[in-house]
């Protein structure tokens, strides 16, 4: 069963070792390019959109709008622009759920608010942070977005020496220092990101991916259960984080739930690796029909995956049992 949760662990989305801390689709390494000077210069075309508050709501704060590859935006309190592009983008509000799109003109976008328990993929201290420490933050994510992580990291040290309760950048650094193989270090800032605000859930994603690559599986477990208690609706692959932890303990019936809670949530099928860790554990205890369904899915979502042709062995073998 090790061996096997050991392969599980090796592929979290199809073709992306977990062992290598890659920034989670649903929270992307995301560069806000409105602060940055050499986007002053773009005069268009632009895609234009709206933001609202679901009720109604009257905006609290400024929304944040980013976009995954550098592309120019802009944005007020209700209305966004953003470069003519293919990029993915993001709005997020203090108390509503993240929205991650690609635009198209004319686009209206509703944030829904956040349940009483649920937790949020911004957190509200970064909208206190003072326009000093906010330009080296700037200058941080840009780096990032350019994988110059010693730079990135260098930026956030910079913007949380002014100000240092901004729990975003201390989960921005965390993720350049994961990136630079600083794997302590990165701990000790997830945490400090987690302790800021009670309700920004990213840091535990974070930790949980963190500790499971250190095989920590405790730990790992600890920090799942911190994010899923924040009702992890952008964040499906905590529940898969949280299956590897339970397994690895041998505690397999809340890896099972874990899994299945993974593939529920995962509505985009990013992580067909839920596919295969649950398959396995349908296998362990005898649900051969159930274990052939979620392998052949698996294949299905993830066919470049390395260990395809051993998983399409798996199904002969199974196929062809009593």
């Amino acid at each position: 069963m090790i061996a096997i949760l050991l392969l599980a662990f090796q592929m979290g989305r199809a073709g992306d070792p977990l062992n290598v801390p890659v920034p989670d689709p649903a929270s992307p390494v995301m560069h806000d390019a409105s602060s940055v000077n050499q986007f002053s210069l773009y005069k268009g075309p632009w895609l234009t959109g709206t933001i609202q508050l679901e009720g109604g709501d009257k905006m609290p704060y400024p929304p944040l709008v980013v976009s995954n590859c550098g592309a120019p935006v802009r944005s007020t309190w209700t209305t966004f622009q953003v470069a003519a592009t293919s990029c993915l983008v993001g709005i997020s509000v203090p108390g509503y759920r993240s929205a991650y799109f690609f635009v198209r003109d004319r686009a209206v976008v509703v944030l829904k608010r956040l349940g009483e328990h649920e937790g949020s993929s911004i957190s509200i201290t970064a909208l206190q942070t003072p326009v000093s420490a906010r330009k080296s933050f700037d200058q941080g994510r840009l780096a990032a977005y350019r994988k110059n992580w010693t730079e990135a990291a260098r930026a956030f040290k910079k913007s949380l020496a002014i100000y240092a309760e901004n729990a975003n950048a201390w989960d921005e650094l965390g993720a350049a220092q994961e990136f630079l193989g600083d794997s302590a270090s990165a701990r000790e800032s997830y945490r400090r990101a987690a302790s800021l605000d009670p309700r920004f859930i990213k840091p535990h994603v974070h930790l949980a991916r963190l500790e499971l690559a250190a095989n920590q599986p405790a730990s790992a477990m600890a920090a799942a259960q911190s994010a899923i208690r924040l009702i992890p609706l952008e964040f499906p692959q905590v529940y898969l984080y949280h299956a590897m932890a339970a397994a690895t303990l041998e505690r397999y019936d809340i890896a099972e739930d874990s899994a299945a809670k993974a593939i529920e949530w995962d509505t985009q099928h990013e992580y067909p690796r839920a596919e295969y860790l649950l398959a396995t554990l349908l296998q362990r205890r005898g649900d051969k029909n159930g274990a052939l369904r979620h392998y052949r899915t698996f294949l299905e979502r993830a066919p470049a995956a390395s260990d395809a042709a051993a998983v399409g062995e798996r199904i002969k073998l199974l196929e062809n049992s009593p």
